[in-house]
């Protein structure tokens, strides 16, 4: 069985040959770490993308790719802010932009942003930014040509999944809201609130649809919701607001044939049956830190939907040992591998404090123990 076989397997709630590995991002640093260690025997034909190179070079079966998103080219610019808005928003802030889904960033000295608060807190704004995300166009043909060709096919080639990030409708719509605002417009102007979120899920499965259709067969949507201790939604919202969008998207891509898995970092214990609902495929990365356990939802859920991840990261993978890492790992592994829909993992992007070694270590581990039927006397 091939790595796409595989992967496609246990994201279809079956066992394959053998528990699938997966990566999400890999940081610079890592990155930085792993190339004063190991020499990359190849570029494996690879047209840039240093970190495709070394997750093929890990013996990886799968890996995010970003960069398959929505690029916000419109017709029409960007809504304006208030100037007293905008004057209150970015008091204290030197150096800050809008981004295109209206949400506040800053720069540091060193040119990286990060994200502030959202700024669609009047009925206004959330009026203006739905016309213009109905405006925005996905990525062009030319692009498409380049992501079939030199990642997505590259990579089959090399016997790795490199699965296309795309969209983020939850996320976008609570952070362009900002944290500050949102239980007060989620009262105050739900309707709106439905508009905005609905108008990032149609654009959302555009692109899916374009992806299906150019030969990929499994996507993300990277849509942190969820707080190391709970959900940032209340259960009623996330029914009401969530679940209809989730099961349009799934809904999407099975009509094509294809599989639709959800990343959101945090505590996920009380939306797995939600997601189930939805018919989401996989979810992902389950972060052990933020209380996390595959046994009790594996008990819970057992084939319903995969699990993606839970591999410590910036415990056992950065702070532990190779014997620490092996021992996680295949706990991880029997108590969420039976009868397939596991997919092991770390538990978040590959840190830069994640030892390298430790990484080869959990895909080692999983390649030698994790092979159906599994022996559990093996494991001892």
């Amino acid at each position: 069985m091939n790595a796409h076989e595989r992967v496609l397997k246990a994201l279809s709630h079956e066992e394959p040959d053998r528990i699938p590995t997966f990566i999400q991002h890999l940081e610079p640093p890592f990155i930085k770490k792993y190339d004063e260690q190991v020499e990359l025997k190849s570029d494996y034909g690879y047209k840039g993308g240093f970190d495709l190179m070394i997750a093929t070079e890990l013996g990886l079966d799968s890996k995010w790719n970003h960069g398959a998103g929505i690029s916000p080219r419109s017709p029409k610019d960007m809504p304006t802010v208030p100037a007293d808005l905008l004057k209150e928003a970015t008091s204290g802030l030197q150096n800050y932009f809008i981004a295109s889904d209206g949400s506040l960033h800053a720069r540091n000295s060193a040119g990286d942003s990060w994200y502030q608060d959202g700024m669609l807190y009047t009925p206004e704004l959330l009026k203006e930014w739905i016309s213009f995300i109905k405006t925005f166009v996905p990525s062009d043909e030319t692009y498409l040509k380049h992501l079939v060709e030199n990642v997505w096919e590259a990579g089959l080639k090399n016997d790795i999944v490199f699965i296309p990030t795309a969209g983020g409708p939850v996320y976008t719509t609570w952070s362009s809201i900002g944290l500050k605002h949102f239980a007060y417009v989620t009262r105050k102007y739900l309707p709106l609130v439905k508009q905005l979120i609905n108008a990032w899920k149609d654009k959302t499965i555009e692109i899916h649809t374009l992806l299906f259709e150019h030969g990929m067969d499994i996507v993300f949507t990277c849509d942190d919701h969820a707080f190391k201790g709970h959900q940032i939604f209340r259960p009623e919202l996330w029914n009401e607001l969530v679940l209809p969008v989730y099961t349009e998207i799934a809904a999407n891509a099975h009509k094509h044939g294809a599989r639709y898995c959800v990343h959101t970092d945090g505590n996920l214990h009380d939306e797995i049956a939600g997601l189930v609902k939805a018919g989401v495929d996989g979810v992902d990365p389950l972060e052990y830190e933020a209380g996390n356990r595959l046994k009790p939802l594996k008990e819970q859920f057992g084939t319903k939907i995969c699990f993606i991840g839970n591999v410590p990261s910036s415990d056992v993978l950065t702070f532990g040992s190779i014997d620490d890492t092996i021992k996680m790992t295949k706990q991880q592994i029997l108590e969420a591998g039976e009868g397939g829909s596991y997919i092991c993992a770390p538990g978040s992007d590959v840190l830069g404090t994640i030892k390298p070694e430790n990484l080869q270590a959990m895909i080692a581990t999983v390649k030698k123990f994790g092979k159906y039927p599994l022996i559990k006397s093996k494991f001892q």
